[in-house]
């Protein structure tokens, strides 16, 4: 992000006794802003006097982050098409149940199958067919330790990431939401419209990575609240056995999972996980390799090797 250019306007007020002017900060770094008072200097046209005045003025103004026009998203949602505009209100007891599972963390207490488990003497939950909706919920990785040895423009990719595709999927009449954990668990359930954009950027403009809580776990836990057979968008550039163990899980809980794994400092993985790569997409989890700025030219018809 570029460093706030002060801009130097002339105003020649003539007769008038008020004045407006308005001007342009290029490049303003995302966050909140804040100021205190401004400076006001005056003088003849030959610049041989000049007087200033300093006004106490306390405002402040929130900069969203930047994102990118999306043309084209290969999710794993692209099923969706014609279904636009479902509420997807439908409730799991009006699904199929295709078989019976062990009872795992996070099953709704509605899931459990009583005669089952009573024959098993353990907790037993249905096995649903697989919803199809127009929701995504997005997270962010905003752990500090993650980020403590990466590039610093690591997290303004994933965030830019994550700002992007809200965009585009509001736009499409999608409905998105958005989680992460820093000094403060946030939160944004699934909605659409673009009054859920701004919630969202809200957030997104005054993320930094300074939570002490792993990505793993903060997926792990709101797994529960996350709607059904909504597709789950992780933002992250952490790929480790932690991660593989999240997404082994998300996979047995039969959960639509895109990962979007951030290399800016062209970090390799080892043969091991490499092979955890590949059995995960082998197994429908669609993972994005992020290792440039430009990650963006993809979505927009050009060119990108990631």
């Amino acid at each position: 992000m570029g460093k706030i250019v002060h801009p130097k306007l002339v105003v020649y007020p003539w007769f008038r006794s008020k004045s407006i002017v308005r001007y342009t900060i290029p490049n303003a770094n995302r966050g909140i802003h804040r100021w205190h008072h401004i400076t006001l200097v005056t003088g003849d046209v030959f610049g041989f006097s000049t007087i200033k005045k300093q006004v106490k003025l306390y405002d402040e103004v929130l900069v969203y982050p930047h994102s990118y026009p999306i043309y084209r998203w290969q999710t794993r949602n692209e099923q969706n098409i014609g279904m636009t505009y479902s509420q997807n209100k439908i409730s799991q007891e009006t699904n199929s149940v295709i078989g019976i599972r062990e009872y795992q963390k996070g099953d709704r207490y509605n899931q459990i199958h009583w005669k089952q488990s009573a024959r098993a003497m353990q907790l037993m939950s249905k096995e649903f067919e697989r919803q199809i909706t127009n929701d995504f919920m997005f997270f962010l990785d905003r752990d500090q330790e993650t980020y403590q040895h990466l590039n610093k423009e690591t997290i303004e990719v994933g965030i830019e990431i994550i700002a992007s595709l809200v965009k585009y999927a509001v736009g499409q009449h999608f409905h998105v939401g958005y989680v992460s954990s820093g000094k403060s668990r946030e939160v944004v359930p699934v909605a659409r419209g673009h009054e859920q954009v701004k919630r969202i950027y809200d957030l997104l403009a005054l993320a930094e990575a300074d939570g002490d809580y792993s990505f793993s776990k903060t997926v792990l836990k709101e797994i529960p609240f996350v709607p059904s057979g909504a597709t789950m968008v992780l933002v992250t550039p952490r790929f480790d056995h932690d991660i593989y163990q999240l997404l082994a899980e998300m996979i047995i809980r039969r959960k639509k999972v895109e990962l979007y794994y951030i290399s800016l400092d062209g970090l390799l993985l080892d043969d091991e996980l490499s092979q955890y790569f590949a059995a995960l997409q082998a197994k429908g989890v669609a993972i994005k390799a992020i290792n440039n700025r430009n990650w963006y030219q993809e979505f927009q018809g050009g060119v990108y090797n990631g």
